[in-house]
């Protein structure tokens, strides 16, 4: 692997804190690209809190860039269109997996 091609593979993943209905909750690694399954990996999956095994179907996403915080909430099903398909995760994002009740 040249390390061109070993650069590339780094700046895939960035550190995130994660929490909600997820297995791994804490600072994980994830794929920048926003879509479920970048989520679902990084979280090592669902926990299956909701009452009647239903699974998530937004996260919360809290960025603070230069003392500013702001704050987006997603849809799984809004991922990867309009505004969002050309958001990426930044390092120390922070992910809320919302619990379905």
């Amino acid at each position: 692997m040249s390390s061109s091609q070993h650069a590339l593979l780094i700046s895939d993943k960035v550190g995130v804190y994660i929490t909600g209905d997820v297995k791994l909750e804490g600072h994980t690694q994830i794929r920048r690209e926003l879509s479920k399954q970048s989520v679902y990996e990084a979280a090592g999956g669902w926990a299956g809190f909701s009452e009647y095994g239903l699974e998530p179907r937004s996260i919360g996403i809290t960025r603070i860039e230069n003392g500013v915080t702001n704050k987006w909430e997603v849809g799984f099903d809004q991922m990867s269109r309009g505004k969002w398909k050309d958001f990426l995760f930044q390092e120390n994002d922070y992910i809320v997996v919302h619990i379905l009740y």
